[in-house]
């Protein structure tokens, strides 16, 4: 009885200690992840980018519009620390890149804001024409990533109709050697 009693205590105090180390390791990583900078990574201020081509490669993020996708890719772009970010837009028109480039001014976000303007809507042949010259650029052993939004849908029958275009990107852009491409999810 009283083994048994030795026992349990031994194992009702290991077993608190356990608990509380790894309270203690989660709480230190919660700290810091809290204090880890994510978007105010990318907000300008402070230090320039320097005009030399970043060691950490160049990240491209295709973008449409401003909405809730592409900022949580943008969240997700901001752990590419030392990245050069560049936010490329395909537009039917002067005038609806120009009031996107406002609205990226107005975020105030760090990085190379590129667009192109076709009056066609061969949106995907333009933006992989693009990644294929920032490819052929690339110095040796030199790497590009492409950050996209993935749509999750929930209903099976709904799937059809979302990231058509993304999935034929990707397919596309798997010709590259030195090109990464993500897919941030984004619930719908």
């Amino acid at each position: 009885m009283i083994y048994a009693n030795i026992c349990a205590t031994f194992f009702h105090k290991s077993r608190a200690n356990v608990f509380s180390t790894q309270h203690e390791i989660l709480g230190r990583h919660h700290s810091e992840a809290c204090r880890r900078p994510r978007f105010e990574a990318l907000l300008l201020g402070g230090d320039e980018p320097s005009a030399s081509p970043s060691p950490r490669g160049k990240v491209i993020l295709p973008v449409q519009t401003l909405n809730r996708s592409f900022i949580k890719v943008l969240n997700c772009a901001s752990d590419f620390e030392g990245a050069e970010l560049e936010f490329y837009h395909v537009a039917s028109s002067e005038e609806q890149a120009q009031a996107l480039k406002a609205q990226f001014d107005e975020l105030g976000v760090r990085g190379k804001f590129v667009y192109e303007i076709t009056h066609f809507r061969n949106t995907e042949e333009v933006l992989l024409r693009h990644i294929e010259a920032e490819h052929d650029a690339l110095p040796p052993h030199g790497h590009l990533t492409v950050m996209m939004a993935s749509l999750v849908v929930r209903n099976r029958w709904a799937r059809p109709l979302h990231n058509q275009t993304t999935q034929t990107l990707i397919r596309r852009m798997e010709q590259y050697r030195n090109v990464y491409v993500f897919q941030v999810p984004y619930l719908i």
